[in-house]
């Protein structure tokens, strides 16, 4: 047994779902983590987490202490759990990061942290399901939680099938018309030499009573991805399907970021499936887009990985989901040995994928543009591990729900080489996932 981490198997099989309603369907903080799809492990990890208070403003400081209250856990010991902080970092905190001063609506968004110190991971495969804990021995607490656990997904009732409103409105905070006048404005910065690309981004509302478990076991079964997952934190909820790697920390510092830039829809036969692979593969302004943030990534990594370590091992390469094909680079470095994640965090947030380049003015153009804060969309997600490894992923194609309803933000990178209908359909193409599990099988931005 590795020390500092605890593993209990269950006999008998478990359904994901029905686990997570009788563990966790009433906690006012729990997670619900699907590695899934082609990248994925094939696993759900299901849990209950203690709030960690975050001051935007000392966000740092706040985030090493909690970490530094987790308990002792031998390096690489966690693998793929989830056991340390679970954090949600809003798009916002580039403010900080950046120095610049981003639009509010009077609701600033706080970053998100919770403390997971147990969870329950099933395997898709088997259905198996084993305990986890971060602890030296089965005793006192831990044995009641192992055991409480175990009599609790023994007995846990089947669920029926997830209820969603269906067709309820769509409103849009930009109308196409107002998002092609942005596309203009991104590629006249261009063209006069402010940036060299622009993530342009609207957001959509959607004001109905919207059960996040509901949504999220909907998209879990129509579009699944490797970075799943439904964070709940009172009265706010993510329901998450990012394909977007951000940051990936294993415990001996070797980070990877694997920015996306270049989106196709699926075809609907095999051959025409191929053919927009294909396109994507052979766009010049999709490649100019995906180089210029891998660019921008290297020199973000630089800051706090030792020098000459930083690579490319994949460029441009196109991976296929359930609704898009993406074009997928890969940027790795070692960390410094006196850099931690809130180091990394601190070089690279917000990701050049959701900004632009050069990242500052980017983001100082785009904030005038959108004219309101982006939230917890294009923020990051993820855990930072007990050992020191964390996988942090992008806010996208997430959904942002409250008791107000919900939201879901999208957008896409604009290069002088841009067409504005394609982008106007690149923002439907992103949001169909989550508006066909709500019944909607055409928008605006189609």
């Amino acid at each position: 047994m590795t020390s500092g981490l605890l593993w209990h198997s269950l006999p008998g099989t478990h359904d994901v779902s029905a686990a997570f309603a009788a563990l966790y369907g009433d906690a006012p903080y729990a997670l619900w983590w699907d590695d899934q799809g082609e990248r994925g492990r094939g696993v759900s990890y299901l849990a209950s987490g203690s709030p960690v208070m975050v001051d935007g403003s000392h966000w740092r400081e706040a985030l090493r202490a909690a970490h530094s209250e987790l308990p002792s856990v031998d390096a690489a010991a966690l693998g793929p759990l989830p056991l340390g902080l679970v954090l949600v970092l809003p798009y916002e905190l580039g403010a900080d990061t950046l120095g610049l001063t981003l639009p509010t609506d009077g609701r600033p968004s706080a970053p998100i942290a919770l403390m997971v110190d147990r969870v329950v991971a099933i395997d898709h495969r088997s259905a198996s399901a084993t305990l986890y804990a971060l602890g030296e021995r089965w005793e006192g607490e831990l044995v009641q939680w192992r055991d409480a656990t175990a009599h609790c997904l023994a007995t846990a009732p089947t669920l029926p099938d997830p209820e969603l409103p269906q067709a309820p409105q769509i409103l849009w905070r930009d109308s196409t018309k107002r998002y092609r006048e942005i596309i203009s404005g991104a590629k006249k910065a261009i063209t006069e030499g402010e940036a060299y690309q622009l993530c342009v981004t609207t957001q959509l509302q959607v004001e109905a009573d919207i059960d996040p478990i509901a949504l999220h076991r909907v998209i879990r079964q129509s579009n699944p991805t490797h970075h799943q997952g439904v964070i709940r934190a009172g009265e706010l909820s993510l329901v998450s399907a990012s394909p977007e790697t951000f940051l990936d920390v294993s415990s001996g510092g070797v980070v990877t970021t694997r920015p996306i830039k270049g989106t196709r829809p699926r075809g609907v036969t095999p051959e025409d499936d191929q053919r927009l692979a294909d396109e994507l593969r052979g766009s010049d302004k999709e490649q100019a887009e995906n180089l210029m943030i891998v660019d921008l990534m290297r020199n973000d990594l630089s800051v706090v990985c030792d020098t000459g370590s930083v690579a490319v091992p994949e460029l441009m390469v196109v991976e296929s989901y359930t609704s898009v094909h993406q074009l997928v680079s890969t940027v790795t470095g070692q960390l410094r040995n006196d850099a931690d994640l809130v180091d990394l965090i601190d070089s690279s947030f917000p990701a050049g994928s959701m900004t632009g380049a050069p990242k500052r003015r980017a983001v100082e153009l785009l904030a005038g543009w959108e004219r309101a804060p982006r939230g917890y969309y294009s923020g990051v997600w993820g855990v930072w591990r007990a050992d020191g490894s964390a996988t942090l992923a992008m806010t996208i194609r997430t959904a942002v729900i409250t008791n107000r309803g919900l939201s879901i933000g999208v957008g896409g990178g604009i290069t002088a080489l841009s067409d504005p209908d394609s982008e106007i359909a690149e923002v439907g193409i992103k949001a169909m996932p989550f508006l066909r599990a709500l019944g909607h099988e055409q928008v605006e931005y189609s």
